[in-house]
C-alpha cells in the first residue's frame, strides 16, 4: 500500500478497510496529515467499492467543532462532495 504514500495516507487507507461505516479523521483540519488521511481512506473506497456499506448512509463522521467549521478548505469540500456522488 505504501507506495511513496505517507504514514497517514495509509492509516486513512486502513482505516477505510477496517470499517468502511466510520470515518474519523484524527488529525487537525487544513493540515497536510488531514488531507493525507481522507486521501487515503477515498483511495480505498475507489478501490474497494465493494466494501461500502449495505446501508445507503454515508459513513458516521466525527463531530467537527463549529469553531473549524469554516477552516474547511475548498479541496476537502471537493472531497466531501465526492463522497456524496460515490454513496448515491
Amino acid at each position: 500500500m505504501s507506495g511513496g504514500h505517507s504514514k497517514e495516507y495509509d492509516d486513512g487507507f486502513k482505516s477505510f478497510l477496517k470499517d468502511p461505516d466510520y470515518y474519523n479523521n484524527p488529525h487537525q483540519n487544513s493540515t497536510q496529515a488531514f488531507n493525507d488521511f481522507e486521501r487515503g481512506w477515498t483511495q480505498a473506497l475507489k478501490r474497494y467499492p465493494e466494501q461500502k456499506s449495505a446501508s445507503s448512509k454515508p459513513p458516521t463522521r466525527r463531530t467537527i467543532p463549529s469553531s473549524q467549521k469554516e477552516k474547511i478548505s475548498p479541496e476537502q469540500k471537493k472531497i466531501r462532495n465526492a463522497y456524496k456522488k460515490i454513496r448515491e
